[in-house]
């Protein structure tokens, strides 16, 4: 960021707008008239954000600084300092309120503080967060609660020996890894490649290609299936089903937006449960567990 920032400076630009995204609010530090062309995180162009105060017009950059992201499925929390260029006869330099900088200042030392973990000795490969969401893929990881009690009722319904599948759902099979996982096996199909860290147990999974799996996965062969479609969308909904339905002798435990759950009873048959997951960041969107059969979330 420090780099960026100085490009902007050396570029004669100056501050157009300072926003802060919590949860579903949006706080503006200061804005003038002017327009964004596009974010720029971790050196990526993305499109500009959909609050509608921001239009996509004129000429502009915008550096964000991603706390998680406001552009993905859940509209989850991100701080955004936009920028556009300035006139020739404006000579003002661009400033960023002590609130932003720290905000700033509090994300990176938490990237830092995670990249410090990684190398230490004591580092667990399993721990939730371990492996850091990825905005473009539309990744929130579950709080430390919820993917333990996701977990355990996973290993409950799943019976001593049981089987359990875990479709886009790597905080759930992380959590199931830090158990003792005698009594059940465990495997993670996922789009991400960077979880074939954990080896056989990783199977590549494009929820596009429902049913391209390898021909070990028998079908009806897992004792439950849990899954937490990437996006909030019927087509995604409907398509992950279809893995879901191959996978399964019967129990389904989905986790999905509340605005899907006539979807989720349309396509999997579920009923929206007691318990509501929380996620390591603050979501937008509410949030719901949806299970087939007599579980211990109600």
């Amino acid at each position: 960021m420090k780099s960026n920032l100085q490009r902007l400076s050396q570029q004669k630009m100056f501050l157009y707008r300072a926003t802060m995204r919590v949860g579903n609010l949006w706080c503006q530090e200061e804005e003038t008239e002017g327009s964004v062309v596009s974010f720029e995180v971790a050196g990526s162009s993305i499109p500009p954000s959909t609050h509608p105060s921001l239009q996509e017009a004129g000429d502009g950059l915008c550096v964000a600084a991603p706390l998680c992201c406001a552009l993905c499925r859940h509209n989850s929390t991100a701080v955004a300092v936009v920028w556009r260029k300035m006139d020739d006869d404006d000579d003002d330099v661009p400033q960023l309120s002590s609130h932003t900088l720290a905000a700033l200042q509090e994300f990176y030392l938490e990237q830092q503080q995670r990249e410090g973990m990684k190398t230490s000795q004591g580092f667990n490969q399993y721990s939730v967060g371990s492996i850091e969401e990825d905005w473009q893929l539309s990744q929130f990881w579950y709080s430390e609660e919820t993917a333990s009690c996701l977990a355990s009722e996973a290993i409950v319904a799943a019976g001593k020996g049981g089987r359990i599948a875990c479709v886009s759902a790597p905080s759930v099979y992380q959590k199931l890894k830090e158990q003792d996982g005698t009594d059940f096996s465990v495997c993670i199909l996922e789009y991400d490649r960077r979880f074939s860290v954990y080896g056989e147990e990783f199977i590549f999974y494009d929820y596009n290609n429902p049913l391209n799996l390898p021909e070990h996965l028998l079908p009806h062969s897992f004792d439950i299936v849990v899954a937490d479609p990437p996006y909030l969308s019927e087509e995604c909904l409907q398509k992950t089903a279809e893995t879901i339905k191959y996978l399964t002798k019967g129990k389904i435990l989905l986790c999905t937006g509340a605005i899907m759950e006539e979807q989720a009873a349309k396509h999997l048959g579920v009923k929206i449960c007691k318990f509501i997951p929380k996620h390591s960041r603050n979501l937008a969107n509410e949030f719901r567990c949806y299970v087939n059969y007599a579980s211990g979330l109600d």
